[in-house]
């Protein structure tokens, strides 16, 4: 659950934009703590207005947690994305949404669907405010 939770949160760290196109990345990495040493690898990029990314986590128990990740730009200020995450058992996460931004504010909702079919739906926004 824990590697569940922390792909979910690189996964999130990852801010894409929209693009006409970019070069690809790829990122390799460990993490060290007191219950072992994790690995991580991920790749991604965009083109055509859709950012996809891909990776996966390995902790000390070999045990493997994978995901992915695309987002699509709709019209201006519109975004619809998608993804997944897989656990070391084969459970598998899947995230769907919408977000929508104008002046300074976004707007997301989305699903998420766990391996068991059960489902919750999100909402939030955030606002920029000025200095």
């Amino acid at each position: 659950m824990r590697q569940t939770l922390l792909f979910a949160v690189l996964a999130g760290a990852l801010a894409l934009g929209s693009t006409a196109a970019s070069a690809g990345w790829s990122r390799h990495g460990t993490l060290t703590t007191p219950r072992g040493t994790y690995s991580s690898s991920a790749s991604g990029g965009c083109a055509g207005g859709t950012c996809s990314r891909s990776g996966e986590i390995t902790g000390p128990a070999g045990r493997t947690v994978s995901g992915n990740r695309t987002i699509t730009r709709t019209a201006p200020g519109q975004f619809s994305s998608s993804g997944t995450v897989t656990g070391p058992n084969g459970g598998t996460v899947t995230r769907n949404g919408e977000t929508s931004c104008a002046n300074g504010t976004c707007t997301h909702s989305g699903t998420i669907t766990g391996p068991n079919g059960g489902s919750v739906t999100t909402n939030g926004s955030v606002t920029a405010t000025p200095p």
